[in-house]
């Protein structure tokens, strides 16, 4: 039977292959989601950039999963280069797209499934991606930089004096956005003085605190460690060591928090969503204004 077009970006029904092997295209990529997800313990949206990204290359190439090759990945890249202004991708994005259909490449040619292919298809596959067409991922981490970096004294300093100068002009004319301003300013330090990623700052819970064995800690009561859940699911535990940022967590406890969870709207069930992961509203350290989590770009637009 006569093959179809194949269709443009991420699609994923693969509706340009037929019969036996649009279904083997289809689970082979299924198999290798799993994998990613339950033996490599990628998450689950990093699973479906991975794919989504092979599927463009398919997609764009018209050809089996089987029948990739190095051409294919030049194609598909010289596609994105702008016909006007000869721009290419960023070596970051290409980065991205390599490491998928590396993944891909390498889960392929595991020798069981290569030789389950080639008997079935007569199609040997081989590496499409290589240290040739891969050259501008090696050259972009050949020149990575870190993406940010330690805030110096100077630099808070004058941070914490723009959140200062913002919450006097709310306060000065009444400003509904006083108390949000309030909590960003705490954030602000409870971010540094924790090391906190901005998507682990905006799920803290009150529940992840609890007292420390440590008796030099002992005076920070119930706040004396913080349990945070960070990047790949990894726990760890970080004690308080301010007494500056302890009491500057208490008074925003005691003067702020109740006041933005009691302003949120009545419509509000008491339960928010974060990637993938429900919350009890009361139980969020920085609730947003609306009763949930607090987007996390909001905060490196504050500062």
């Amino acid at each position: 039977a006569k093959e179809s077009r194949p269709e443009p970006a991420s699609v994923r029904g693969l509706n340009f292959l037929s019969g036996d092997r649009q279904t083997y295209a289809l689970n082979l990529i299924r198999d290798w989601e799993a994998q990613m997800r339950h033996l490599d313990g990628l998450k689950g949206k990093s699973c479906k950039a991975h794919a989504d990204n092979l599927f463009r290359l398919i997609n764009h190439a018209g050809a089996a999963p089987w029948e990739l090759r190095k051409k294919h990945v030049t194609d598909f890249l010289d596609s994105r280069i702008d016909k006007v202004t000869g721009e290419t991708l960023a070596p970051a994005t290409v980065s991205v797209y390599c490491s998928a259909w590396r993944s891909f490449q390498n889960f392929l040619l595991e020798l069981d499934r290569l030789n389950e292919v080639l008997a079935r298809f007569k199609v040997r596959p081989e590496k499409f991606i290589t240290d040739e067409n891969g050259i501008a991922v090696k050259k972009h981490k050949a020149n990575w930089v870190p993406r940010g970096w330690s805030l110096s004294p100077v630099e808070i300093e004058a941070i914490d004096e723009q959140f200062a100068i913002a919450i006097r002009q709310a306060l000065a004319r009444r400003s509904k956005s006083l108390l949000p301003l309030q909590r960003d300013r705490v954030m602000f330090h409870f971010a540094i003085h924790f090391a906190l990623r901005v998507s682990e700052l905006v799920t803290v819970q009150t529940i992840d605190f609890r007292p420390s064995h440590d008796p030099r800690l002992a005076c920070f009561g119930d706040h004396g460690v913080l349990t945070v859940t960070g990047k790949n699911d990894v726990t760890g535990s970080i004690p308080m060591r301010e007494k500056d940022v302890y009491e500057v967590l208490q008074w925003y406890l005691s003067r702020v928090r109740q006041k933005l969870l009691m302003r949120r709207p009545g419509s509000d069930e008491g339960t928010c969503a974060y990637d993938g992961k429900n919350y009890l509203t009361a139980q969020l350290l920085f609730p947003s204004e609306r009763g949930g989590v607090i987007n996390p770009n909001r905060l490196p637009q504050a500062v």
